[in-house]
């Protein structure tokens, strides 16, 4: 879905939550390409749909912890979520010399169950942009990479390969790292990394 707006983000959540509900077997992979931010007062982070306002980001946008509860609402076989957005203060691919807020971390209790979420870059820094290929640098290795083996690699394998790709990119680029974050459930810590996003 592209440039979605609040209603349409929610709609695909809430059809998501039931289609979990009405098979316990079903997998989802959740993507988010877009601009993310911490909320000046809670520091909660939160996913900015194309309609939402930064001066009242509770209403008008959705909080990173709202979404992997609902995501995490009914039992599923797998749900994965991809994010490229960073929470530093910043609009995606900004001027690093914009003020800061730090945001506050996710809250690990919210991801549970068989879930892992793949992150563009650390709490604290920019997710930027690869120009030449016009997306997120994090967005096109992934791309890459799934197109290369047609989805056929574990996630240990693809998060190994983005992490590095991105990071040396960025390095070349901007003079400055990115580092993408996996962060996975208790319960899945152990087996996380041998999933593959088509596998059955």
């Amino acid at each position: 879905m592209l440039n979605a707006t609040l209603g349409q983000m929610r709609a695909e959540i809430d059809r998501m939550k039931n289609l979990a509900k009405a098979d316990s077997t079903s997998s989802f992979v959740f993507y988010f390409a877009g601009h993310g931010m911490p909320d000046e007062k809670t520091k909660e982070g939160y996913l900015v749909p194309v309609d939402a306002s930064p001066f009242s980001l509770s209403n008008t946008a959705i909080k990173i912890n709202d979404l992997y509860a609902s995501l995490n609402q009914y039992p599923s076989r797998r749900v994965t979520v991809f994010l490229d957005a960073c929470f530093s203060g910043a609009l995606t691919g900004s001027d690093e010399r914009a003020i800061k807020v730090k945001p506050k971390e996710a809250d690990q209790t919210a991801i549970k169950g068989n879930f892992v979420v793949f992150t563009s870059s650390s709490d604290e820094e920019y997710s930027k942009i690869y120009k030449e290929k016009k997306h997120g640098m994090f967005t096109y290795f992934l791309l890459k990479k799934i197109q290369e083996t047609g989805g056929n690699i574990s996630y240990g394998e693809l998060a190994e390969f983005i992490k590095s790709e991105v990071n040396k990119t960025s390095l070349n680029i901007y003079y400055t790292g990115q580092a993408p974050q996996v962060i996975f459930s208790p319960q899945s810590q152990n087996n996380w990394g041998k999933w593959k996003i088509f596998s059955r």
